[in-house]
């Protein structure tokens, strides 16, 4: 009775209302948003990963990010996802890690959260041209709220 089981209408609206929520207030707070241009269809394709995937609802989050940005004069940049985990963002070294490592630890020193280390890597792969055309506060606003 009334539960959001998994086959529920309710569910799906849930997804959109949460990305739509985070979307908009991502593109209201910040001049830039930069992310990973993942290929989620091929990324469901492994089926260990795939509900996770799904359930998260990346392709409806970008959606509303792409909405957004244009509402509120926001820059939205997808940057390619080679090595943004793998790679130091502090000396540019390669740090293997899997998926479960939460922690980048590099032999320059860096220690910090891999989603931390991957999102300055994301941000320093936006072009410079981009970067400019922002106004001064933009950025340190998006990397304040990633570093959180």
């Amino acid at each position: 009775m009334g539960g959001a089981g998994r086959n529920s209408p309710h569910r799906p609206n849930q997804r959109n209302e949460h990305a739509l929520r985070i979307a908009r207030n991502v593109c209201k707070a910040n001049a830039l948003v930069a992310y990973e241009d993942l290929n989620v269809k091929g990324m469901v394709k492994n089926h260990c990963l795939a509900k996770s995937i799904n359930d998260v609802a990346w392709t409806l989050l970008r959606r509303w990010l792409e909405y957004f940005a244009r509402k509120f004069n926001t820059t939205v940049v997808a940057v390619n996802p080679k090595m943004t985990s793998q790679k130091c963002s502090d000396c540019g070294a390669i740090v293997k890690k899997s998926l479960s490592t939460r922690t980048h630890k590099c032999s320059c020193g860096c220690e910090m959260q891999t989603d931390v280390n991957a999102a300055i890597n994301i941000l320093n792969l936006v072009s410079p041209a981009t970067r400019a055309a922002l106004p001064p506060s933009g950025l340190a606003c998006l990397l304040r709220e990633e570093l959180r």
